[in-house]
């Protein structure tokens, strides 16, 4: 007899005829068994699908992404693939506002949850053992239209919905899942609420901090700052009468005359923002009016002004001139402070001698008092020299007297490095000695020098009886000077 291969024979016709055997292997035990019995058995199998009960799902087929689920101790179900960013609930709940029509559900809003096929409805007029089935359209989840498994009419109410048993794709509802605000160690912020302009940054490992809205225009974002400013503090309340630098922020650790330590400032309450106003603290206590100083560490960021040691002028607002101060924040004042002048010079130079002209040669007065000013001296007595170059104004004042019986005249001019300045002579009468016989004579020049040069005050009389006259000390008026001689620098 011919070999042929078992795949090359031909199918038989079922239920097989005659009274053939085949012969049946279980076990290792051969048992013969008519063909008639096999074919009744095979049609019988064949019209079923292995139970639960036997080992086998209950099901006849599958859709690529199926999940089995026991929907009972003997008994499976299959649930189709999710959709994107869809995670699979086992028990979730949600209550919202909706009517159906027919098999179509219509949510205008979702009061808390989230929406999932599956969910057993209830509410006012809605029929029992209603299911969403799928959503149609709208927000995943919520606000939609939903396809329900049992055709009714129902009004909009609220309704709920519930599924606690078979598994069913839907999304996370944070609101709901979630007890208190996501730490950051769970992806979170551990923050609950946020203010406008509120910024985060790490207060360490585990955990994420807010910096408030800039309290000021032009304000810059510091690793740590600090501020110096006049306080007062009565209870928890700090009110800052005046900032002499920086910016006034949550946060800062006080220090001062009288501050608590520890005590910081845990915001802001009235006033300017970072400047004049009150401030909430950390710690009740009194204190009196005193300059105090806000800081934060180099790893709170703070909002405050650019230092000076980092480029900036560690204010705000800078109008006129502005000043240095070393590496704290420059100050601004509307007109330049005059002690802030450099080259400044002045003297007031004058003379307690009686001093007698010549009617032939010009003289210079001579000064003993005085000579040794700022930037000014008087040198060799009657020359007053300046130290640096500029612009000087001299106002010399000469008491002069006439011992004579007429009147007589007095010539004053300037000198400078000896030669005579142009157009700079004075003159005046001094009357007789029967008409009192003395005057005053004042005279001014605004001159130019360079370092070092000098000038002089000169004279010449038309009669030596007219002297430069210094009088003692009286009983009342204090003593007056033959000649005084005021000079400064003016530019």
């Amino acid at each position: 007899m011919a070999t042929v291969k078992i795949s090359a024979l031909p199918p038989a016709a079922l239920p097989l005829g005659g009274t053939e055997f085949l012969e049946l292997v279980q076990g290792g035990v051969s048992v013969r068994a008519p063909s008639s019995a096999v074919a009744a058995s095979y049609a019988t199998d064949a019209a079923n699908v292995l139970p639960v009960t036997a080992g086998g799902t209950g099901l006849t087929g599958y859709v690529t992404g199926d999940m089995v689920y026991a929907t009972s101790a003997t008994s499976l179900s299959a649930i189709a693939a999710g959709g994107a960013n869809k995670v699979l609930l086992s028990t979730a709940s949600a209550t919202f506002t909706a009517s159906i029509s027919s098999t179509t559900m219509v949510v205008t809003l979702v009061s808390s949850g989230v929406l999932i096929p599956g969910m057993v409805l209830s509410g006012v007029g809605v029929t029992g053992g209603t299911t969403i089935v799928e959503q149609l359209t709208g927000t995943t989840g919520g606000a939609g239209t939903y396809e329900v498994s049992i055709a009714q009419s129902a009004s909009s109410v609220v309704m709920t919905g519930i599924n606690s048993t078979a598994p069913a794709w839907g999304v996370v509802d944070l609101t709901a899942a979630v007890t208190g605000a996501l730490p950051a160690t769970n992806g979170g912020t551990g923050q609950s609420s946020y203010s406008a302009g509120n910024m985060l940054y790490a207060t360490g490992t585990a955990a994420l901090g807010v910096v408030p809205p800039s309290p000021a225009t032009g304000a810059a974002l510091l690793a740590g700052a600090s501020a110096s400013f006049t306080g007062t503090i009565s209870s928890t309340t700090l009110t800052v009468s005046a900032v002499a630098s920086g910016l006034v922020t949550s946060g800062m650790a006080l220090a001062g005359s009288g501050v608590s330590g520890g005590t910081t400032i845990t915001g802001q309450l009235t006033g300017t923002p970072g400047g004049a106003g009150t401030y909430s603290v950390s710690i009740s206590q009194t204190v009196a009016p005193v300059s105090m100083t806000g800081s934060t560490s180099a790893t709170t960021p703070t909002w405050g002004y650019v230092g000076v040691a980092g480029g900036g002028t560690g204010a705000g607002t800078l109008t006129g001139y502005v000043k240095g101060n070393g590496v704290s924040a420059m100050t601004a004042s509307p007109t330049v402070p005059f002690l802030d002048l450099a080259g400044r010079a002045q003297i007031n130079a004058s003379s307690t001698l009686d001093q007698t002209g010549s009617t032939s040669t010009a003289t210079a007065f001579t000064m003993n008092t005085g000579t040794t000013g700022t930037g000014i001296t008087v040198n060799a007595s009657t020359q007053i020299t300046f130290t640096a170059a500029g612009t000087y104004m001299l106002n010399p004042s000469i008491q002069f007297k006439n011992t004579d019986a007429a009147d007589h005249t007095a010539t004053v001019w300037f000198r400078k490095n000896g030669v005579d300045i142009a157009n700079s002579a004075s003159v005046v009468s001094v009357p007789k000695a029967a008409d009192g016989g003395v005057t005053v004579l004042t005279v001014s020049i605004i001159e130019a020098v360079t370092a070092g040069q000098y000038i002089e005050v000169m004279w010449l009389v038309s009669n030596v009886a007219v002297t430069a006259d210094a009088t003692a000390v009286g009983a009342i008026a204090p003593a007056i000077p033959s000649i005084i001689v005021p000079a400064l620098r003016i530019a």
